[in-house]
């Protein structure tokens, strides 16, 4: 039995870019603005995060080329210190790494369903049952094969990264907001190592699912052009986007702002001071299609592992 090479290197590119884009990016900046305070800073370390999730894409980009098989690291582990290691890697998925990032990424989906709904005046809907016809719906889709199932994750991430430039070329456009927030910080400078070190570990797992396409290798067209194609790529555009949704962060709020109250809802902090109130649903939707196509994207890969 084989797999079919029917993924070509956009369909891989956004299945990577669905699997890094997840609620990280949307809270982390709050916790850096409250520990660190100076954007400039912040603003580095994000730079710094995608530079070396880009490390990691150009070695996994050798490693799908040269090994074009499902699986990822479980098969890299195997070929190079031996099944027993490649065993526990994959069991480490197959608990952690997957498993448990989709329930997670279900909850979060109903709860942010449920709130978009009592905003718009509809009934609160069930979180558990709202999470397993989530978890459900997209499994059957990605059963259907990978015709069904690359549309729906190309679809997912377009409406996602569609979204995420909207809010930012409109705040930067039309928000309300102050470039001087970026070069000037009203607290004390707490350029303290530790703290720095901290905060750029929590970067880094926004930055994670860059090794998403290695988990597909044995799918993808053309691999030895194609996994290196959408790897690179994918997390170079991630990048950006982060770069740039912080700098509206910063345009929109000053790290003092931001540091204060609930610091995790720095993107709903941020959009309520470019646009006003009504950006709280707007922005909740964007949460649900946000993790709808994480979820998907990992309910696709991470069978490959156990396969």
């Amino acid at each position: 039995h084989q797999l079919v090479r029917g993924v070509t290197a956009f369909t891989a590119a956004c299945l990577l870019i669905s699997n890094m884009i997840g609620t990280g990016i949307f809270g982390t900046t709050g916790f850096m603005a409250r520990d660190i305070g100076i954007p400039v800073v912040i603003l580095l370390l994000w730079f710094l995060g995608g530079f070396y999730a880009l490390l990691g894409a150009l070695c996994y980009s050798e490693l799908g080329a040269a090994i074009p098989r499902a699986g990822g690291e479980y098969v890299y582990i195997s070929q190079a210190y031996g099944r027993f290691w490649g065993f526990l890697s994959g069991w480490t998925s197959f608990t952690i790494g997957f498993s448990a990032a989709i329930a997670v990424s279900a909850h979060l989906f109903a709860n942010y369903l449920q709130q978009l709904s009592v905003n718009l005046g509809f009934t609160a809907i069930p979180i558990k049952a709202t999470a397993v016809v989530m978890v459900w719906g997209l499994t059957l889709i990605h059963i259907l094969g990978i015709e069904a199932g690359g549309f729906v994750q190309r679809v997912l991430t377009i409406i996602k990264v569609a979204a995420i430039c909207i809010l930012i070329l409109a705040g930067l456009a039309w928000g309300r907001g102050d470039w001087d927030h970026l070069v000037c910080h009203d607290s004390p400078v707490r350029l303290d190592w530790s703290i720095m070190l901290i905060s750029f570990l929590f970067v880094t797992y926004s930055y994670s699912g860059w090794n998403a396409a290695s988990y597909i290798a044995g799918e993808i067209r053309e691999p030895g052009r194609n996994i290196p194609r959408a790897t690179i790529w994918g997390t170079i555009c991630v990048t950006v986007l982060y770069l740039a949704l912080n700098v509206f962060y910063f345009y929109s709020l000053p790290a003092s702002q931001m540091a204060d109250g609930h610091i995790e809802r720095v993107a709903y902090k941020s959009a309520e001071a470019a646009f006003g109130p009504v950006a709280a649903p707007l922005l909740t939707a964007l949460f649900c299609v946000s993790l709808l196509g994480t979820a998907s994207a990992m309910i696709w890969v991470g069978p490959r592992v156990y396969y």
